[in-house]
């Protein structure tokens, strides 16, 4: 079972007024901020992308990988659940039909 050459796509970073945040650390960079439907807000710029959303300051409940390709994501989710890691519906609101999210144990 191989993750790699997966590389971080975005994290989520959460705060109790995150469209007060997104407008900060778009400021602070220089990104595009982008509202994510009611209570989250995207920051893009090169090489980089953050989702904010509503919830405890500080936290980050997800990060997300991208996989090279199509059939890298099937295998690998194949592979996680023949070990018996569950695969559930991806929180990432950036990503398509077939991602998917493990949690840690």
């Amino acid at each position: 079972m191989n993750l790699w050459p997966a590389r971080l796509h975005h994290l989520r970073r959460d705060n109790p007024q995150p469209e007060r945040l997104a407008k900060f650390y778009g400021e602070l960079l220089g990104d595009r901020v982008e509202r994510l439907g009611e209570d989250a807000w995207l920051l893009a710029g090169r090489h980089r992308r953050l989702v904010i959303g509503r919830g405890t300051a500080g936290a980050v409940p997800y990060f997300a990988l991208q996989m090279q390709d199509a059939t890298q994501l099937r295998e690998y989710a194949r592979e996680l659940e023949q070990i018996g890691v569950r695969c559930e519906a991806s929180p990432a609101p950036l990503f398509g039909a077939g991602a998917f999210a493990v949690k840690d144990p």
